[in-house]
């Protein structure tokens, strides 16, 4: 943790889950995210990468993210930080394709 320090920024290193929904109804677990974000920083940044990562580019606006539950959790717009949410290691974030935004390649 100490590696994240960095002056007088407020910098933490977390480790994110991501759980996917997928056309058949269960959930799957797709990609992890660990490294050093600022407490203030936007999750976008993340999301961003995420969905570049697991679906070739894709914007990360494609899919609605929950934070702790799949189905009644906060939707996150990607604009709130790790501070406004009290998220640190080991979160689960659920994500699930938004309804007409599908690329035409099912997986």
């Amino acid at each position: 943790m100490s590696g994240c320090v960095r002056g007088q920024t407020l910098v933490e290193q977390v480790h994110l889950y991501f759980i996917e929904y997928r056309h058949n109804g269960s959930y799957t677990y797709r990609h992890s995210w660990d490294g050093c974000i600022s407490a203030l920083s936007p999750l976008r940044f993340i999301f961003e990468r995420w969905a570049g990562e697991e679906h070739c580019g894709e914007s990360f606006e494609n899919f609605h993210f929950r934070v702790k539950n799949p189905t009644v959790g906060r939707t996150l717009t990607g604009d709130e930080s790790c501070r406004d949410l009290d998220i640190h290691s080991g979160t689960r974030i659920y994500i699930a394709r938004i309804s007409g935004t599908e690329t035409g390649n099912p997986e």
